[in-house]
């Protein structure tokens, strides 16, 4: 009784530090140096709270975030403003921003790539689930116990490959514009999912990683509608007159509102009965050949399918802080010290877009 006592006074604490770093983003200025140090403090006692702030609170710790950065990140910001805003890139962004996902999006990934990335990660050591997790590595050659395989950051960040997706300087432009805020990755990973094994996450769900974030999904390996195929319902990420009216044809089941049906919805687990009841025409299957690439808002409901042969993926988050999971662990492999190897070092010492790494411990 007593710990639950403790547990509860320990999140009032924690929620009132969120209202006060509200209220500074809502009322005071970022360019006072007294507010801004003021701001980090609350944000820092709030914890893990400022992720479940509604969607205009969100806003306005997004913008106060960007205006407390914008020194800091000058160069950087400067550098992203002078990518041409291509018709494809922006074609892409309205597709996100209405329907929380998109596949338009043109990367230059080489037809033998993803043959080359689909060969490294087989003969590289893993961990036995979705993430990598801190545990012993499993040797390369031996099956896993879970759906899935995942690799460290410094297995990942040492292919070629995929260290110049994380920092393509068309995704980063994209990401820039819609979070509205300068973009750091926080989270990679890379992960085969493996078939006839049951996986949590083929289940509809919601991610809550950030204050905002961008997710970039490569497919390495092909997926087809039936095998693999990864799903997203539309509207369900933000605010709209689309999600409302969805949302009206079910008044017994749904608020109208995206706060309320957010928060009745979080994470989302063990409803997919009644999301593909309600929601059947809205469910969009998205699936490839190797080399595909999808960007997609996860705050949306979304669940990958089961396998019929193995998938290799990678996701790339791109947020406005570092990720709630980073805020609650004790560990984290953020702080661990990523060797790069000399390609590495040398694609990302003559790379402009390399702040986008700044969360990693890299030996640049």
């Amino acid at each position: 009784m007593l710990v639950k006592i403790i547990i509860r006074i320990y999140n009032l604490f924690k929620k009132t530090n969120r209202f006060f770093c509200i209220a500074i983003s809502k009322n005071l200025s970022a360019k006072n140096i007294f507010f801004k140090n003021l701001f980090i403090f609350f944000k820092f006692l709030a914890g893990d709270r400022i992720y479940y702030a509604n969607y205009n609170q969100k806003i306005k710790l997004i913008e106060f975030i960007k205006n407390i950065s914008k020194n800091k990140n000058s160069e950087f910001l400067l550098e992203i403003d002078n990518v041409c805003e291509s018709k494809n890139l922006k074609e892409t962004l309205d597709e996100i921003n209405e329907y929380g996902f998109s596949e338009k999006i043109q990367l230059d990934i080489e037809k033998d790539e993803p043959k080359s990335v689909v060969k490294y990660f087989d003969n590289t050591d893993y961990y036995d689930g979705h993430i990598p997790f801190f545990a012993a590595k499993k040797k390369y050659n031996i099956n896993p116990n879970s759906a899935y395989k995942s690799y460290d950051y410094e297995t990942q960040l040492n292919n070629s490959t995929l260290l110049k997706i994380c920092i393509n300087e068309k995704i980063i432009k994209l990401a820039e514009r819609y979070l509205k805020c300068p973009p750091k990755i926080y989270s990679i990973n890379t992960f085969k999912t493996i078939p006839q094994k049951k996986a949590f996450t083929h289940q509809f769900h919601r991610d809550l990683d950030n204050l905002k974030w961008l997710v970039v999904f490569i497919y390495w390996t092909k997926t087809d509608y039936d095998d693999g195929a990864f799903e997203q319902i539309k509207y369900t990420h933000r605010p709209s007159q689309n999600l409302n009216n969805m949302l009206k044809r079910n008044p017994k089941i749904f608020k109208d509102n995206f706060d309320s049906f957010f928060n009745e919805t979080i994470p989302g687990y063990g409803f997919d009965t009644m999301y593909e009841k309600y929601f059947g025409n809205e469910i969009q299957k998205i699936f490839g050949n190797p080399g595909k690439v999808v960007v997609t808002d996860t705050i949306g409901l979304h669940r990958g399918t089961s396998v019929k042969k193995d998938r290799l993926v990678t996701w790339i988050r791109f947020g406005v802080i570092p990720s709630r999971q980073q805020i609650m662990e004790n560990k984290s492999f953020y702080k661990n010290r990523i060797k790069l190897n000399k390609r590495s070092q040398i694609i990302l010492q003559e790379s402009k877009y390399k702040d986008v790494l700044s969360y990693f411990n890299l030996n640049l």
